[in-house]
């Protein structure tokens, strides 16, 4: 059981900080390319999926529920400040200041780990921002339960062409 969350934990802090370092260089691009755009969309989307991938496909047991538990554990941070941003924004009874040290504290993580989403969020101008992150983390969710489940499917289709040799 220990093992078990210590590999998750494991490939959900590399995932993240390899995240991270995508929006990070992402933050130096001054074209505002759709192309540069697309790039960093694509890396994040195969970051993500290698990192679920890698997990899948290891030789210890896996099922669906550790793939679902990988997942969860993954977009846990991004997902408390995201529904922390959501809760206090709300607070009416705030001065102009708490607002706007609200927005540093919470609100600038959540947008740049959300930056090499830009691409798909621009797509959707009109709608609440809000709405945009939460699809931004629940696909994020998704790729990362779809790689775990390629690897684990990987992992049993290889096992077994090495029992039928």
């Amino acid at each position: 059981m220990k093992k078990k969350w210590s590999d998750i934990i494991k490939f959900a802090v590399v995932g993240n900080i390899l995240h991270l370092i995508v929006s990070y260089i992402y933050t130096f691009d001054e074209s505002k390319s759709m192309a540069v755009s697309g790039a960093i969309l694509a890396l994040t989307v195969t970051i993500w999926l290698l990192t679920g991938f890698a997990f899948g496909i290891r030789p210890d047991r896996k099922n669906e529920v550790e793939m679902m538990m990988l997942s969860l554990v993954s977009i846990l941070p991004i997902t408390i400040y995201l529904i922390a941003c959501q809760v206090l924004e709300g607070l009416s009874n705030i001065s102009e200041i708490q607002h706007f040290s609200l927005f540093y504290f919470l609100g600038t993580p959540v947008l740049f780990w959300n930056k090499p989403f830009v691409l798909i969020m621009n797509l959707f101008g009109e709608s609440n921002i809000y709405i945009q992150l939460d699809i931004n983390v629940a696909v994020v969710f998704l790729i990362i339960f779809i790689g775990g489940y390629l690897g684990l499917v990987t992992r049993k289709y290889m096992s077994k062409n090495e029992l039928t040799k």
